[in-house]
């Protein structure tokens, strides 16, 4: 996983086993279940999205981790950690690379002092951010595309987590300048930012910013969508370049 959280027992650790009638020991369990669906919403096998894994998030915490293909993970009390109440239940499906292609949540799911709850099934999606940007200012003049997008929520406990990023180091070629082609990206349901855009020559020996756009644009990722991002490119003139 590329963000760090504490640990799933902090979390939900109750008051502890410290007597005999504070119901923190009781036996009850939390069972979480997942089918995927892509973009386009239709429902899809864990292979054909190529997710090994799924990390489950207890109230922010964890996470646990089980097989895609097992379509379901239970989280008991055996240690004293899984407290009664409301609790937010958040689900993500990885690659086998760590990368994250689709999540969903569900808060306020009630485990009873003693006995079994259910979570709703989650349903793990996508949806994808089209990057429509407008390069006539300078013409694209044989440049390429590089960019950042960033995760909000996997961002949220822990260092800055990128989605998809394209420079110098990482496929600074994938897209050739063309004002009238957007840049089709594959996001998890969630909160993202593209957070600068530039048009660079010379992407692999001597990169030169040929245009920029630093404006933060939200990507606000429902699941089965397409959300259009529209910067515009500028010559940098004296500004500092985005990257």
């Amino acid at each position: 996983m590329k963000r760090a959280l504490l640990t799933l027992a902090a979390a939900v650790l109750g008051t502890g086993c410290y007597t005999s009638n504070d119901h923190s020991c009781d036996v009850r369990t939390l069972t979480v279940d997942w089918t995927l669906s892509d973009a386009g919403g239709l429902h899809s096998q864990c292979a054909d999205m190529s997710v090994n894994t799924v990390d489950v998030y207890l109230d922010g915490y964890g996470p646990l981790t089980s097989f895609c293909t097992d379509g379901t993970l239970t989280m008991d009390n055996s240690a004293c950690t899984l407290a009664a109440g409301a609790h937010d239940v958040l689900a993500e499906g990885l690659d086998a690379s760590g990368n994250i292609i689709v999540r969903n949540w569900v808060n306020g799911v009630v485990v009873p002092t003693f006995g079994d709850q259910v979570a709703p099934t989650l349903d793990l999606t996508e949806g994808v951010a089209s990057i429509s940007y407008d390069a006539t200012a300078t013409s694209c003049q044989s440049g390429y595309m590089w960019l950042a997008v960033t995760d909000d929520i996997a961002s949220s406990a822990g260092p800055i987590w990128y989605d998809y990023v394209y420079d110098a180091t990482d496929n600074p070629m994938a897209f050739p300048c063309a004002s009238s082609s957007p840049i089709l990206l594959n996001l998890p349901k969630g909160d993202h930012h593209l957070i600068w855009i530039l048009d660079v020559a010379n992407p692999t020996t001597t990169p030169a910013t040929i245009a920029q756009d630093c404006t933060d644009y939200l990507i606000p990722i429902a699941g089965h969508d397409t959300e259009v991002v529209s910067p515009v490119l500028t010559a940098p003139g004296s500004a500092s370049a985005c990257y």
